[in-house]
């Protein structure tokens, strides 16, 4: 793990290069979401960190808490 992450518009599900200037990423009133990136794990055991539900879910798959 190498806490990697990936953020995406929400309505185009397009990723955002947030390696580019800020101004040219993010626009006043546009949507984004913010997801970790594991991977390499077979199986991936977690609990959520809110509420603290533990899920196992193949890898490769998006999970919400």
């Amino acid at each position: 793990m190498k806490g990697e992450f990936v953020i995406e518009e929400i309505g185009t599900q397009k990723m955002i290069d947030i390696t580019a200037p800020w101004d040219s990423c993010f626009f006043p009133g546009q949507r984004v979401a913010m997801s970790m990136v594991f991977e390499g794990l077979e199986r991936l055991n977690s609990t959520c960190p809110g509420c603290g539900t533990e899920h196992g879910e193949l890898s490769g798959r998006e999970i919400t808490w």
